[in-house]
């Protein structure tokens, strides 16, 4: 070996190998996975809870929670993203005020203390009294920070996943309050051995059981699913004539 090859430098070394990227990736996806878990089962709960039936009578798998879970979600960030839009003059008062914030601290009272000549004036035990200071401040901050930010992961799905439930069953209501005739949402008939049993809205279904917002007395009404025959109340001509519009 040469003695130029000895001068050559050694490649750095990197901190994040192949094998930790992936682990973290996969961990991030078992973590996203989970939550979007959690906000589809809460969602759907509050849905039904909403009409006042028991969710525990349709019962979901997981992949249905996760999709369910993944539409609150982006349903809840179009809805922040539209109301930064609206309070925008908000919004940068706040970014105005993170700048003072950014000034203080690289100002002679804030985090370079060390090299400002106001700092150098000071006698020793203040010096150090002001260190001890600022370094327990930024402790307990980093704590309640920490605190505050596991409490928000924690509660935050379920949060999201409550207010998305109403929501959805909220803006279904106003369409049902039209009535079969006028709705856009389809109706359907229910019937047993060719007799009519109920009509309404399709709330949600299981093996066991099917659940509808009937139009006669406008309550939601859950129905055992024993022989029974679904049949969607919207003809072909006002299928065609929704389609068109």
């Amino acid at each position: 070996m040469s003695q130029n090859e000895n001068l050559l430098p050694s490649p750095p070394k990197s901190y994040f190998s192949a094998a930790t990227v992936l682990s973290l990736f996969t961990a991030l996806i078992a973590l996203s996975t989970v939550t979007l878990r959690l906000i589809g089962d809460i969602r759907h709960r509050q849905y039904l809870n909403y009409w006042g039936l028991d969710a525990d009578l349709f019962p979901k798998p997981t992949d249905w929670l996760v999709i369910n879970g993944y539409y609150g979600l982006f349903e809840h960030f179009l809805r922040f993203f539209f109301a930064l839009v609206e309070e925008s003059l908000w919004f940068g008062g706040a970014i105005v005020i993170l700048s003072f914030v950014v000034s203080f601290f690289r100002s002679p009272m804030g985090i370079i203390w060390e090299e400002s000549a106001w700092f150098q004036r000071r006698t020793e035990w203040f010096k150090r009294l002001l260190r001890n200071f600022f370094l327990t401040t930024i402790f307990l901050f980093i704590i309640l920070s920490a605190m505050f930010f596991l409490a928000g992961f924690m509660v935050l799905p379920a949060a999201l996943g409550d207010a998305s439930g109403k929501a959805v069953a909220e803006s279904e209501l106003e369409h049902y309050r039209k009535g079969c005739a006028a709705s856009k949402k389809p109706c359907v008939e229910l019937k047993r051995d060719g007799e009519l049993i109920a009509t309404g809205f399709l709330l949600d279904s299981s093996p066991s059981y099917i659940a509808i917002l009937d139009e006669q007395s406008k309550k939601a009404r859950v129905i055992p699913f024993d022989k029974i025959e679904l049949v969607s109340a919207r003809s072909m001509e006002a299928i065609r004539s929704g389609s068109s519009n």
